[in-house]
């Protein structure tokens, strides 16, 4: 059953473990004890009361508790997946005890144990914390850390709906059988549950707020956003749609002069647009595309107008650094028409898109005189490039053809390759209408009198 993002993603770290002597020390690495997860039903109380001489945290020590879809509005009755991790630099010793509350400060719904060997339930089921199994981190030596996550599941009660809150205490400690040197901290992620079906549809729309219908009250996108080019100058999108000033069902209006850019989400895509549909007036109102962020950006679509551009797709290229489309759409003084609707998309190349070559060659000025050259014009790819000519030779260009077909292979530092074919002929001779009456010949050019 999907479930549906709430107001915001809060990550809160859920991780307590004490540590009194020697005895106390390997008791408390078997779990914390209840009733340490600084929530208002434990009227604050944290692992400092234990841990007085904590030390600070480190600029790598971080805890996090998430939900495995990334959501925080639920349905009650269902259970859903969390998970609870720490990180450090130097300690491999770590515990958590974690308790879930209402507003009143009441213990709701059921946690649920999926991971025994590392987690176990205590205070009558109403905290998780550790195991001892469960207290040792992984060494990431390629990032230079030591991690520690547990898993776990809540159910949510089946009668009630508003807020719940993660309330949580964590120790990250250096294992010194001692109560000083630890890392305290305390944290909390607080949820919404709903009713069966209440969350759907019920905080969706637009969330994109360069679009012009954003819905700032949305907490989760529908697909419904509109990018109209009279109300936005500039986008940032890879959905939605692209519609003129009268919008999805409106003609646009008489002397309109428009602009707006459409730049992708990514620095590594590219804006995209799929018209589904084009009515301008025939004569005099006019869509231009440019393929850049600005009017100055070479022209992708010249001047259109009537249903020309019904249909057309149409792609920032790969060479366009920002990636964005600019279009411009004018109107004269008198008829209109529906307008458009194009869906924005975002696509990306890859290092072998568009590499390709053709081959300029010259004539052989008879036959037998093995005097045409020909050189390779590449488009796109990656330098350096090899060349490797059915001839044999490996340079840029070759010369000393003779009449034949001829094919050559590039491969560029990227290892992407293209192959083209050629053919050398004898200068052909002109005929020009008029300056001769007979010719009998299989080889030639024929032009006008204008040569």
């Amino acid at each position: 059953m999907k479930k549906f993002l709430h107001s915001f993603w809060v990550l809160a770290c859920i991780l307590c473990i004490v540590f009194y002597s020697p005895q106390m020390a390997h008791s408390n690495q078997d779990g914390a004890p209840v009733g340490k997860t600084g929530s208002p039903g434990d009227g604050g109380s944290t692992c400092t009361g234990c841990h007085g001489g904590g030390a600070s945290a480190g600029v790598d020590d971080a805890f996090e508790i998430f939900a495995s879809d990334g959501e925080t509005i639920y349905e009650e009755g269902e259970s859903y997946s969390f998970t609870v991790a720490a990180t450090s630099n130097s300690s491999n010793t770590f515990g958590f005890e974690l308790k879930v509350e209402d507003n009143t400060g009441n213990s709701i719904g059921d946690i649920v144990l999926t991971d025994p060997t590392n987690t176990q339930l205590i205070g009558g089921g109403n905290y998780i914390t550790q195991t001892n199994s469960g207290s040792i981190g992984e060494v990431f030596v390629e990032v230079g850390l030591i991690i520690n996550s547990w898993e776990f599941e809540w159910q949510a009660p089946s009668d009630f709906e508003g807020e719940v809150t993660f309330y949580a205490a964590g120790n990250i400690s250096n294992a010194n059988a001692g109560t000083g040197g630890d890392v305290i901290l305390t944290n909390s992620l607080s949820i919404d549950i709903v009713s069966e079906g209440g969350g759907s549809g019920a905080d969706s729309g637009c969330t994109n707020s360069t679009a012009s219908n954003f819905d700032p009250s949305a907490i989760e996108d529908d697909g419904s956003c509109e990018f109209n080019i009279a109300s936005v100058s500039e986008a940032i999108a890879c959905g939605g749609v692209f519609l003129d000033s009268g919008g999805a069902s409106g003609a646009y209006n008489n002397s309109e002069n428009q602009t707006i850019t459409i730049y992708p989400f990514g620095e590594e895509e590219f804006v995209s647009l799929t018209f589904n549909s084009f009515a301008l007036e025939g004569c005099c109102d006019y869509v231009t595309i440019y393929d850049g962020e600005s009017v100055s950006s070479p022209v992708l679509q010249p001047g259109s107008n009537g249903t020309s551009l019904n249909g057309e797709v149409f792609y920032a290229s790969p060479t366009n650094e920002s990636g964005a489309l600019t279009i411009t759409f004018t109107s004269d003084g008198s008829v209109t028409n529906t307008g458009w609707e194009a869906e924005i998309g975002c696509t990306t190349y890859g290092p072998c898109f568009g590499f390709d070559a053709t081959i300029a060659a010259t004539y052989e000025s008879e036959i037998g005189a093995s005097d045409a050259s020909a050189y390779a014009n590449i488009t796109l790819g990656n330098e350096p490039f090899e060349y490797l000519w059915s001839t044999g030779e490996t340079t840029e260009s070759i010369e000393n053809l003779t009449t034949g077909t001829y094919s050559i292979t590039i491969t560029d530092s990227e290892d992407c390759s293209t192959e083209t074919s050629f053919d050398v002929i004898v200068d052909p001779e002109e005929y020009i209408i008029g300056e001769i009456i007979n010719v009998s010949t299989c080889n030639g050019l024929f032009y006008d009198s204008g040569g």
